[in-house]
């Protein structure tokens, strides 16, 4: 003989909640948020509280930004202006600040196409540049994207500003054998797989605590 069981949709309904904040964090409903990475293999100097150089060292500049963020400086033509980002060479690490991120993806120049991601420091006088790569053509600073590995059309520039940081070194890079742009988006949304096995499991569990019930 079974018993009269109401199912408590409400219950359900906050488990079903429950468990999506579980697996979804609270950062993640930011899917506009983008990791902008050049990394490399270069050359160049730390001058001011470390005085130091590197040599065909391993280094990364990672800047956090949001794509809304991103300003249209003509067709194929992008910006994010004045960011900051983690600099790392080594056991070294610090804070880039007031930088300029440029992609130029523009079929139609006059000149050419231009395929170019490059790094700018606040006064455009040092640069780490990534040229004439097609995946980069049509790129909007607003998607993930990894441009892989580069040797060739790469390109460092210095001038006496360098990179600033927030530590007061002055980072200057004279050349670059190795130069990657990857974009990444640390906050993306699980696949639809993950959500189908979310329900899958709590309708299970549901259809146990059910019979466990009526039994």
């Amino acid at each position: 003989m079974f018993k009269t069981f109401a199912v408590d949709t409400r219950k359900l309904t906050w488990m079903a909640l429950a468990a999506l904040m579980i697996l979804i964090p609270a950062s993640a409903l930011n899917a506009e948020t983008l990791d902008y990475t050049f990394s490399g293999v270069g050359s160049g100097t730390i001058v001011g509280t470390t005085n130091t150089s590197f040599t065909g060292a391993a280094f990364s500049a990672t800047y956090v930004e949001d794509t809304s963020s991103v300003v249209p400086l003509g067709t194929g033509y992008y910006i994010l202006e004045g960011i900051s980002g983690t600099f790392t060479e080594g056991s070294y690490s610090t804070t880039f600040t007031n930088d300029y991120l440029e992609v130029n993806g523009n079929p139609n120049t006059g000149s050419g196409a231009y395929e170019t991601a490059v790094l700018f420091n606040g006064d455009f006088g040092s640069a780490l540049v990534i040229g004439e790569d097609p995946v980069l053509l049509g790129y909007a600073l607003a998607s993930a994207i990894n441009t892989g590995p580069q040797t060739s059309n790469i390109a460092a520039y210095q001038d006496a500003l360098g990179f600033t940081t927030t530590t007061g070194d002055t980072v200057e890079f004279t050349s670059v054998s190795s130069l990657d742009f990857t974009v990444t988006n640390p906050n993306a949304m699980p696949e639809p797989s993950t959500f189908l096995l979310l329900f899958t499991g709590l309708g299970a569990g549901a259809l146990l605590m059910f019979r466990r019930v009526t039994a």
